[in-house]
Order: C-alpha cells, then structure tokens, then sequence
C-alpha cells in the first residue's frame, strides 16, 4: 500500500506543479486524438452520406459492414492493426512501432463507423421527408450564409 500512496503523491505533485514533461505528453495526446477524430469525422461524414444517396451492386452489404463496425470493441482495432501492419502489403512500410502507426492510423478508424451510421441515417431521414440533399428550406445559399449576421 505504500507504493500506491507514494504513486499517487507523485502523480499529484507533477499535476499540481505543471511538470513540463508532463504537459508535453498531455498536450501531444489532445494533439493526436483531436487530428484523428476531426480526420475520421470528416471521413465518416462523406462515407454515411455517400451511402444514403448512392446505389450501387454490394450496398446492402457495405451498410452491414459499417452498421458491424460499430460494434466492435476498441480493443479489436487495436489487436488487428498491428497484424495487418506487419505483415501483409503494409507490412513493408515499416509503421508498426511508429507514433503514425498508433495514432494517426487507428484512431481515425474508431470514430469512422460511428460518424458514417450517424450521417447516413440523417440523410435517409431528411430524405424520406421530402427533403432534397441539397435543400437549404427554401432559401437561397447566400440567404444561408448571412443568417444571423445582424441581416
């Protein structure tokens, strides 16, 4: 039990005097995880949207994919990234133990699924609302843009 109190003093004591190491870990990993949900949101949103609208042969079967995505663990992603950067096509690139491999690549990958169901089941509802993709509720795109602007 002393151990876990003297860890705990230590760990109490760098947060309270903002050790610099400390914040530079913190702010790296707000950096990281930040860039890739901005970079799988983006992807999600074109993804889910792209699936509502498009009809294409084997769409049934990539919403099953992406609906099948959402329920994998976490812990998943991370046990089979690795195997499939080791070996395989990707494995001659060299990413497993590099900071790209880790972050940039697998996060990304974790909010895809979420963004992409989310995005595609809005636009089927607006959709089936006689809505067009492209309506803006009966305004003009430039009507949009100055909205609120004191106009």
């Amino acid at each position: 039990m002393n151990t876990l109190t003297e860890s705990l003093a230590l760990a109490l004591n760098l947060i309270a005097h903002a050790d610099a190491e400390l914040l530079r870990i913190v702010s790296l990993s707000l950096r990281v995880s930040v860039t890739a949900c901005a970079l799988g949101a983006v992807a999600g949103l074109l993804l889910g949207a792209w699936l509502a609208v498009a009809h294409f042969p084997g769409h049934s079967v990539a919403v099953w994919l992406v609906n099948t995505l959402l329920a994998l663990p976490a812990w998943w992603w991370a046990c089979w990234s690795p195997v499939a950067l080791a070996s395989g096509p990707l494995g001659a690139w060299g990413l497993l133990f590099t900071p790209t491999c880790r972050w940039w690549w697998r996060k990304p990958f974790l909010v895809v699924p979420l963004i992409a169901a989310l995005a595609r089941r809005l636009v089927l509802d607006g959709l089936s609302r006689g809505r067009r993709p492209t309506a803006l509720h009966g305004r003009q795109p430039a009507d949009v843009c100055t909205a609120g602007a004191g106009a």
